[in-house]
C-alpha cells in the first residue's frame, strides 16, 4: 500500500477514470465523459493541495487493486471516505478493511472526530464490511422518479 502524490499522474488519471466508471454504474442518470474524468483529476489534485487529502492505493506489478480517496473537513473534524474500490478478482480479500483501518488511522492523527462513507443500499457487501468495521446508518436518502 502506498500514499498518492501529485506526481503520480498517471494513478491519478486511473482512479479518476474509476470513479466516473462506478459513479455512471450506480447511477442511471450520470454518464460520464472525457471532460467530467478530466475535472474528477482536477479536483484529486486540488484536494491533493488545498486540503493534503488521502489517496491510498494497493497494486500488484502496476496494475491497481484497490484504492481509498479520504478527505478531513476540519470544519466538523470528519473524514469522509470519497471513494473506495476494489478490483473484483481481489474483493473479499481483505483490500477493504485494510484500506479503510489506514484511513482511521490517519483521521486520528488528523484529530477527528468521526468516519464517513456514502454507500449504495444496493452495495451488500460494502454494507457488511462496514458495519463490521463499527460504522452505523446515519441516513438513508430515498429518491422517486417523475
Amino acid at each position: 500500500m502506498r500514499r498518492l502524490g501529485l506526481k503520480d499522474t498517471r494513478i491519478i488519471k486511473e482512479v479518476s477514470q474509476l470513479i466516473e466508471r462506478e459513479l455512471s454504474l450506480q447511477c442511471e442518470r450520470y454518464h460520464y465523459t472525457e471532460f467530467t474524468i478530466a475535472a474528477r483529476e482536477e479536483k484529486i489534485r486540488r484536494f491533493f493541495t488545498y486540503y493534503h487529502d488521502l489517496v491510498l492505493v494497493e497494486e500488484r506489478d502496476d496494475e491497481l487493486i484497490g484504492v481509498i480517496w479520504a478527505h478531513f473537513d476540519k470544519g466538523n473534524r470528519t473524514v469522509n471516505i470519497e471513494f473506495l474500490w476494489v478490483a473484483p478478482l481481489h474483493r473479499k480479500c481483505g483490500y477493504g478493511a485494510r484500506l479503510k483501518r489506514e484511513v482511521e488511522k490517519w483521521g486520528k492523527d488528523q484529530q477527528a472526530v468521526a468516519l464517513t462513507s456514502t454507500v449504495n443500499v444496493q452495495n451488500d457487501s460494502m454494507l457488511a464490511l462496514n458495519r463490521k468495521l463499527g460504522y452505523e446508518t446515519e441516513q438513508v436518502i430515498m429518491r422517486k422518479k417523475l
